[in-house]
């Protein structure tokens, strides 16, 4: 029997008997773990690479081993930064997209701007699944895209006002509405 090997980000995690049941976010998409016995090193916004020797039917991966390989402590060190990479995963997980820009954005995230961050990721998942539309922004949005992307800076509310028009997309795709966002706008 084949096993599996692969990197992955703990996206949501639940308790069960015996062990825990996460959804995470592969360079394939997302997938459902299952870990065996309880352990503390398994927690959200973990990055590890999972193995075992089985896949039920139900597309459960059943892990026998994992190896951590990034906790993001960086960016559990502020309420703001953690809240902005779970908005991330959540936009993430609900499109069912791999993990390359989330993985680029999540390290973006430990040293640079949480809005500049934000409207960068908003704006490579929006391009990435091909539904960018320029005619859907506001004249004003439009404008402030234009100074982001040449490098002109923006003050915050300047930020906010990009972050919201390039949210309303993003919700517009994944058919729901951001569950934190409005921490930021």
């Amino acid at each position: 029997m084949e096993g599996f090997r692969f990197e992955c980000l703990i996206a949501t995690l639940r308790e069960r008997p015996n062990g825990y049941v996460a959804d995470a976010l592969s360079h394939d998409g997302d997938v459902r773990l299952r870990f065996w016995g309880k352990t503390k090193r398994v927690d959200l916004l973990n990055l590890v690479e999972v193995s075992g020797l089985k896949k039920t039917e139900s597309g459960l991966y059943m892990v026998k081993e994992f190896t951590l390989l990034d906790r993001f402590d960086e960016l559990r060190s502020s309420f703001y930064r953690l809240a902005a990479s779970l908005l991330m995963v959540e936009v993430s997980l609900k499109s069912h997209s791999g993990l390359r820009t989330l993985l680029l954005y999540l390290n973006k995230m430990k040293t640079e701007g949480i809005h500049d961050t934000l409207i960068g990721f908003f704006l490579e998942f929006l391009r990435e699944n091909g539904i960018f539309d320029i005619g859907a922004m506001k004249r004003g949005a439009l404008d402030l895209l234009n100074r982001f992307e040449s490098g002109v800076p923006l003050d915050k509310n300047e930020k906010k006002r990009l972050l919201v028009e390039l949210s309303k997309l993003v919700e517009s795709y994944i058919g729901s509405r951001l569950s934190n966002i409005t921490v930021f706008v």
